[in-house]
C-alpha cells in the first residue's frame, strides 16, 4: 500500500466543511476552474494574479487552496485567484495535481504579507499514526541541505529512517481500517 497523494477534494464533505470552518469561521469554500495563463508560476498564486490583474484588470481574491490526502489530512494554503473585470472567478495558478478546479476558501482578512505562515493542516482522524507521520514529515521538510562529503548525515538519515517508519506504521492503520 501506498500513502494516498494530495488533491483536491471531489466534494465538499462535512469534514471538508469543518476544516474550512476552523479557518474562516462564516466561510463558504467553493470549487473555481483552473485555467493557466501564459506565464503561470506553479506556487506562486500572489505573483501570478498580481501580473494578470497589471495586465488586464480585475482584481485578486485571497484566501486558501484545500487540498486532502484521503484519510490523512486536509492542508490550507494561503492562495490567490482572479476575479476578472466581469466579475468571473479562476484560478491561474497551475496544480501540481494537475486538478481542472481548485476547492477555494475565500477569506476577506487574509492579506498578500501573510506569504510567511500559508499553510495550515489538520488531521483526518485522531490516531496516533497520523500525528507521528505529521511530524516527522515535518522534521524531514525542516533538514537543511548538507554536503555528505563534508558534514555529518546522522542527523539526516535519523530522521529519514523515523519517517520511514511512520509511513509503514500509517499504511498498516490504513489497512486495518479500510
Amino acid at each position: 500500500m501506498t500513502l494516498p497523494r494530495e488533491a483536491t477534494p471531489t466534494e465538499i464533505s462535512a469534514k471538508v466543511q469543518e476544516f474550512c470552518c476552523s479557518i474562516v469561521p462564516e466561510g463558504q469554500p467553493m470549487f473555481v476552474a483552473v485555467q493557466p495563463t501564459d506565464g503561470s508560476v506553479p506556487g506562486d498564486s500572489l505573483g501570478n494574479v498580481a501580473r494578470l490583474v497589471a495586465q488586464f484588470g480585475g482584481s485578486s481574491v485571497l484566501g486558501w487552496s484545500i487540498t486532502e490526502r484521503s484519510r490523512i489530512d486536509f492542508r490550507a494554503q494561503l492562495h490567490a485567484i482572479w476575479k476578472s473585470t466581469t466579475g468571473e472567478l479562476l484560478d491561474i495558478t497551475p496544480r501540481p495535481d494537475g486538478a481542472k478546479q481548485t476547492l477555494f476558501l475565500p477569506d476577506a482578512k487574509q492579506t498578500a504579507e501573510g506569504r510567511g505562515a500559508s499553510v495550515r493542516v489538520q488531521p483526518w482522524a485522531h490516531w496516533r499514526e497520523i500525528q507521528d507521520f505529521l511530524a516527522a514529515e515535518d522534521r524531514l521538510k525542516k533538514l537543511r541541505p548538507i554536503d555528505p562529503e563534508t558534514e555529518d548525515a546522522s542527523e539526516h538519515v535519523r530522521v529519514q529512517a523515523e519517517w520511514k517508519r511512520a509511513v509503514q506504521a500509517l499504511e498498516k492503520r490504513l489497512a486495518r481500517a479500510s
